[in-house]
Formats: structure tokens, C-alpha cells, sequence
């Protein structure tokens, strides 16, 4: 005999495991309950979410950095990081802390960037890939080569 379950949270489970055993059978539960995971300690993974959020970062500040170098900035990263700043917080009461966030976006950014670069290797090098059909390097990246 297994561990018993207790509690009022534990009876909903019992019945529900019940049902499961009367509808298909204990071994093919049994069977079942072998093949799920176990989910760690600790914050779900976000799996490649983050990568594609400081991509999508990278492309944007780039961007604007390159809309800055065209009007003839001296400093294009600045002035985009600052629209970019502006663009994110202009309707919150407490923005974050510019020079705090700015330490943070670049690295980001660099990061973002380094995937892409990395990304658009992978693709180049085997271009019958599975995303080599799909994807289409940003322009500031193919321009500024």
C-alpha cells in the first residue's frame, strides 16, 4: 500500500485519482504516473524567452541608435538608450533609476546582440537549416559589417 493522502486539498486528488483508476485500470495509471515529470525547486525555467527578449532589445536600441547616427549624433547609443528610456516609462509614476537601468540595458544589449551574431552564423553555416527559410538577419546588422 501506497502513502496515504490527507488533507482537504488531498480528498479532491484521491477522488480524482479514483476516477482515473476506474476509467483506465491501475496499471495503465500506474504506467502513466511513471512517465510524468517531476518539476525541480526553485522558479520555472522561461526556456529561450529571455534570449529572444534581450534579441528583440538589441534590435530595438540598434535601430534607434541608427535613426541618431544618420541625424549626425556623437553619441547614437546614448541617444537611444535615452528615447528607448523615455519610450519604456513615460507613463509611470516611479521609472527606475536611469543610470541603474542603463548599466543593465547595455549589457543586455551587448547580449542580445552576441546572439544574433550567433545566430546569424549557425545560419550561414548550414543554410538548409531549420530557421535559415524564416529568418532574415536585422538591417542594422548586414549594413554595418
Amino acid at each position: 500500500m501506497g502513502p496515504v493522502l490527507r488533507g482537504a486539498a488531498q480528498c479532491a486528488d484521491t477522488k480524482e485519482l479514483a476516477r482515473l483508476v476506474r476509467k483506465y485500470g491501475r496499471d495503465a495509471v500506474a504506467a502513466a504516473a511513471q512517465g510524468v515529470p517531476l518539476r525541480g525547486r526553485g522558479r520555472p525555467s522561461r526556456g529561450l524567452l529571455p534570449v529572444y527578449e534581450m534579441m528583440h532589445l538589441a534590435d530595438r536600441i540598434e535601430e534607434l541608435a541608427e535613426e541618431h547616427r544618420q541625424a549626425g549624433s556623437r553619441k547614437p547609443y546614448t541617444d537611444a538608450e535615452i528615447d528607448y528610456y523615455d519610450l519604456e516609462f513615460s507613463g509611470e509614476k516611479n521609472p527606475p533609476d536611469f543610470q541603474k537601468w542603463r548599466k543593465t540595458i547595455k549589457k543586455r544589449r551587448q547580449q542580445g546582440r552576441r546572439y544574433y551574431l550567433e545566430l546569424t552564423r549557425k545560419i550561414q553555416a548550414d543554410p538548409q537549416g531549420a530557421f535559415a527559410a524564416t529568418f532574415s538577419p536585422p538591417r542594422w546588422l548586414v549594413e554595418r559589417k
